[in-house]
């Protein structure tokens, strides 16, 4: 711990914010702020509010929202900063419209420990992927409450991520009055939760900047599977996925050295894995079969043959629901894919007509023939969620050396 010496106050060097409990505590006041500012003078539209037939209904509904979000800022932004930029109930809402936004993403977010009570964060980041903005939020550890500094502020004040260690002055212990809005809660964040942070961030950013989500891909991932943006879009539209509305179905969690590693399936039963590097700091790639590096292998080699054969059927469908076809024709057994599947396109017809688009890969039932000869009974489901029926398969595995496999299946 870095301490620093200011007359009778010792107080942690400012530094960035690395625990993911203090970053989704901060994460969870900006919501609270920016929800606030949405109301004012909204559309009924942006409000979800049904129901309401004449024009002096919706009138008072917009009224009674503005007046809501004025009543939260008053509350949530700190005493000093309503002084310094003379705001009351008459000129918040002129003020704060500008900063309306559909969404806002974080860039970076650092701490000082001002006193044993008082922690300062700096934020700042983007509105919409376009407008920068920048807060200071202010926290009182007895009461377990917040207030805000807001961009203005900031920026008149002239602070940024380096000045607020020396220049914003605190004298002593400051406590933050409790209202009803600036009560803030601390939660253990899970792998789990973090997994699904991941998925919900990379499909909201698909849905609206397509762009973005592309630089997000892994590098080398990037370069061998979309070396062009176009490719990436290309895919994106053929996967036809409500990508703003992902749900985490299933995940695992490694831990490395620098980095930990999700890799995370959806409601439709596609693969992703993100490589966290940083709180909401990731590159993931989208399949679990484009790059395989030392540790796949290593990870690969110390399962057991039930386990590495659920990887290679997983594997298999991965393929198909990503519409890599011939990569799957590949690993289809000699004497199967000659007696069945001819060509490529044989294989890809019948894969369309007798599976689903998204497949989601129930595993039922695991037995052998002959090592190196698996079985593994699986139901495929509809990860669209168009067709209540099941399609049961017997898949044969034959795990060969060099961690390579071929498979044939019947449809039962």
């Amino acid at each position: 711990m870095n301490i620093k010496k200011t007359g009778h106050i010792d107080f942690t060097k400012i530094d960035k914010v690395t625990e993911k409990d203090e970053y989704y505590m901060v994460k969870t006041i900006l919501n609270k702020y920016y929800n606030a500012i949405n109301y004012l003078n909204a559309d009924i539209e942006q409000l979800g509010v049904v129901d309401i037939e004449t024009e002096k209904e919706k009138k008072e509904v917009i009224k009674q929202y503005t007046n809501e979000g004025i009543n939260i800022l008053q509350d949530i932004l700190d005493k000093e900063c309503i002084e310094y930029l003379k705001l009351d109930n008459t000129n918040i809402a002129e003020k704060f419209e500008q900063y309306k936004n559909d969404n806002f993403t974080i860039k970076n977010m650092y701490t000082v420990e001002k006193n044993i009570n008082t922690s300062l964060y700096y934020i700042n980041g983007l509105l919409d992927d376009l407008k920068e903005y920048k807060l200071i939020v202010k926290t009182d550890s007895y009461n377990k409450t917040f207030s805000i500094y807001s961009g203005e502020y900031i920026e008149n004040k002239g602070y940024d991520e380096n000045s607020i260690e020396n220049e914003f002055n605190i004298d002593g212990i400051e406590y933050i009055e409790k209202n009803d809005n600036n009560e803030y809660v601390k939660k253990v964040i899970t792998n789990h939760t973090m997994a699904q942070y991941y998925l919900y961030d990379y499909g909201s950013i698909v849905a609206r900047n397509v762009e973005k989500a592309y630089e997000l891909l892994d590098e080398e991932y990037k370069n061998r599977k979309y070396p062009t943006l176009e490719k990436y879009k290309e895919y994106i539209e053929k996967s036809d996925k409500n990508y703003q509305l992902l749900e985490l179905s299933d995940y695992s969690s490694k831990e490395n050295d620098n980095y930990t590693e999700f890799i995370c399936k959806d409601q439709y039963g596609d693969t992703y894995i993100f490589k966290d590097t940083g709180i909401m700091e990731y590159k993931l790639r989208l399949d679990n079969y484009t790059i395989i590096n030392k540790e796949d292998i290593e990870e690969y080699n110390k399962l057991e043959n039930k386990e590495k054969v659920k990887a290679n059927i997983n594997k298999f469908f991965n393929m198909v629901n990503m519409g890599d076809y011939e990569l799957a024709y590949e690993l289809l057994e000699t004497k199967f894919k000659s007696n069945y599947y001819a060509t490529l396109e044989d294989f890809e017809k019948d894969v369309k007509e007798k599976m689903f688009k998204h497949n989601k890969v129930k595993f039922e039932a695991y037995s052998y023939k002959l090592a190196p000869t698996y079985i593994y009974k699986v139901s495929l489901e509809d990860g669209d969620n168009k067709n209540s029926e099941k399609y049961n398969y017997k898949i044969l595995v034959n795990l060969l050396e060099n961690n390579k496999f071929v498979m044939s299946f019947v449809k039962e």
